[in-house]
């Protein structure tokens, strides 16, 4: 997959098509990322992402503590149900998840894995080379994460 394209099986939807922002209804927000749960969609940069069911659960998990670990057993309890057990199936999703929206999943800048504990959704964008045409208040700001780019 190259950087941008959607994994194979998103239903991609271009933003200038008409398809509303992230209304009023309830809406989580970290980094660029936009989990709008009244619509059942992704917003990724300017991308539109129709996620299924289960992926949305697990991103507005992660999205909704962005910046904290959020354990494996936690999770697998928001997914599957009070005392579900954690199994290879939450590794499949977060894989599945890396894949339709990080720029490379390889090297995922959204979702964390915190080894023997779970997951993170990391709040802060790493340097980019773009961060020198904006002012540096901002660039401080988005870094300490007291500013959110969506």
């Amino acid at each position: 997959m190259t950087a941008g394209r959607a994994a194979a099986g998103d239903s991609v939807v271009p933003a200038r098509v008409g398809v509303p922002r992230p209304g009023p209804g309830p809406a989580l927000c970290a980094q660029d990322v936009v989990v709008d749960l009244a619509a059942h969609l992704v917003h990724v940069g300017k991308r539109v992402l129709v996620v299924p069911p289960k992926e949305l659960q697990l991103l507005a998990a992660l999205v909704g503590s962005a910046g904290t670990v959020v354990a494996r057993g936690q999770l697998s309890d928001t997914l599957w149900g009070p005392g579900a057990a954690p199994t290879k199936a939450l590794d499949v999703f977060v894989r599945r998840l890396r894949r339709r929206i990080e720029p490379d999943p390889s090297r995922p800048r959204y979702i964390r894995t915190v080894r023997g504990v779970g997951y993170v959704f990391d709040t802060v964008r790493p340097s980019r080379p773009a961060d020198h045409h904006r002012p540096p208040e901002l660039v401080r700001q988005l870094h300490e994460g007291r500013r959110r780019a969506c």
